[in-house]
C-alpha cells in the first residue's frame, strides 16, 4: 500500500435547514475530515461523522482516536480504530474512495409530525419512486391513518419504514394488519427485540436489520421475512466489516441498502460510490444531506484541490502530523 507521508484533521460545523433532535435538539452538524498525503503525492479523504444519540463515541472522542491512529499509520503501524466513525473515515482515506455525484434517484426521507409529513408530500412536484418513512413516533392509530393517507396519495411509490426498535411485537403486528403492506419493501428494526422482529417476519411481513449491524460481534442469521440489510458505514465501522455484511447478504439473496447518517457532501458522495459498488440495483438512503444547508456545504476536494480551498468559513484545521 502507498506509504502515508502526512495527515491532517479538519473540523466542520454546518448549519442545518431545520433543528433536529439527536439525543437533544441541534442546530448544526459537526464532524471532522481526515486528509492523508501519500509518499507519491496523492491524497485521500474520509469523514468522521458520529451521530449523536446513535453512535457510541462522541465527536471529541472520535477526534482523539483519529489523532492516535493517524500517528500510528504514519509510523507504519496498521491499526483499526475501535470507533466506527473513525475506522470508516480512515479506511476511505487510505483506500482513496472516490467522490460520486449523489444519484438523482434516491430514497426520500420523511420524518416529523403526521400533519407536517402530509403537507410535505402535497408539495412534491413529482411522486418519488421510493420513500423512507420514520414510524413509531406518534400514537399507533395516528400513524396507521398517516400511512394509509400516504399510500392513497402515492399509489406507485415504494415505502421503506423505519421504527428504530420502538414497537412491541403486538404494536408492530397491529400496524401491519391495519394498512395495505403491498407497497412496503420492509420495516427496519420494527420491534424492541430481535426475537420479536423475527416473529413479525414469520407472520408474513418484510424485515430489515439496521441497529443490530452496528454491533461488531453480530452476524446476521437468515430468517423468514428478512428482506434487507441497511448498512450505515459511519455507525457500522471500517470497510472490511461493511464488506463482510455485503458478502453475507449476497450469499443469502438479501438486499443491501447503503444509508447515510447526516454526513456532509464529502461523506455522502463517498457513500454514493460505495452504494454503486455494493448494491447498484437498490436506491441508497442518502437523503439526509438535504438537512444541511446547501449554500454552506464545502466543495468536494479532489486530487488537485488545496486544503485551503475547502470552505474556510466552515472547515478549520485542528491537527496535523
Amino acid at each position: 500500500m502507498n506509504r502515508i507521508a502526512a495527515a491532517n484533521l479538519y473540523r466542520y460545523d454546518l448549519p442545518l435547514t431545520e433543528p433536529l433532535s439527536w439525543a437533544e435538539q441541534r442546530q448544526q452538524r459537526s464532524g471532522a475530515i481526515v486528509e492523508l498525503t501519500f509518499a507519491d503525492g496523492q491524497r485521500g479523504w474520509g469523514e468522521i461523522a458520529p451521530l449523536p444519540g446513535f453512535s457510541q463515541e462522541s465527536l471529541a472522542q472520535a477526534i482523539d482516536s483519529a489523532r492516535y491512529h493517524l500517528r500510528r499509520l504514519i509510523e507504519g503501524e496498521s491499526l483499526i480504530a475501535p470507533e466506527p466513525s473513525v475506522a470508516f473515515a480512515i479506511d476511505c482515506a487510505q483506500q482513496q474512495i472516490n467522490f460520486a455525484t449523489a444519484p438523482t434517484q434516491r430514497a426520500m426521507l420523511l420524518q416529523g409530525q403526521p400533519a407536517d409529513i402530509l403537507e410535505q408530500v402535497e408539495g412534491f412536484p413529482n411522486l418519488p419512486r421510493c420513500v423512507k418513512l420514520k414510524v413509531a413516533r406518534a400514537p399507533l392509530q395516528q400513524e396507521q391513518k398517516l400511512m394509509q393517507a400516504l399510500l392513497d396519495q402515492m399509489p406507485v411509490t415504494e415505502f421503506r419504514l423505519d421504527a428504530n426498535r420502538q414497537w412491541s411485537f403486538e404494536q408492530a403486528l397491529s400496524f401491519c394488519r391495519a394498512v395495505d403492506m403491498s407497497q412496503v419493501s420492509f420495516i427496519e428494526e420494527p420491534c424492541d427485540t430481535l426475537a420479536a422482529s423475527v416473529c413479525l417476519g414469520a407472520s408474513g411481513y418484510p424485515i430489515a436489520l439496521d441497529e443490530h449491524l452496528q454491533d461488531p460481534l453480530f452476524m446476521p442469521t437468515a430468517f423468514e421475512g428478512l428482506s434487507a440489510l441497511v448498512i450505515k458505514p459511519s455507525l457500522v465501522g471500517g470497510l472490511a466489516r461493511c464488506q463482510e455484511l455485503v458478502n453475507w447478504a449476497k450469499q443469502n439473496k438479501i438486499k443491501v441498502i447503503v444509508s447515510a447518517s447526516y454526513e456532509s457532501s464529502l461523506g455522502t458522495s463517498q457513500l454514493a460510490t460505495l452504494a454503486e459498488q455494493w448494491s447498484p440495483q437498490q436506491l441508497p438512503g442518502l437523503d439526509t444531506l438535504h438537512y444541511l444547508q446547501p449554500h454552506t456545504l464545502p466543495s468536494i476536494p479532489s486530487a488537485d484541490t488545496d486544503a485551503a480551498a475547502i470552505s474556510p468559513a466552515h472547515w478549520h484545521l485542528i491537527w496535523q502530523s
